[in-house]
């Protein structure tokens, strides 16, 4: 079997934090308002990483040959 494509693009301007414990944290550190906009960009880049490695995953199961 192939190792798949990492479809999710890194950018190396931020920091990655280490757990969604971290994430969350980080968050929180902001006023109300900021905290609904960050939780609603981050489920929206959590759903988008999901497909795109959902669509990666069904392109390698469909790609292999017996």
């Amino acid at each position: 079997m192939s190792a798949m494509t990492d479809p999710i693009p890194h950018s190396s301007l931020f920091h990655t934090p280490e757990s969604t414990y971290e994430l969350d944290c980080m968050i929180k550190s902001l006023s109300r308002e900021e905290q609904a906009i960050a939780y609603r960009y981050t489920m929206l880049a959590f759903n988008l990483a999901h497909k795109l490695t959902q669509e990666a995953n069904n392109e390698r199961t469909n790609s292999t040959t017996c």
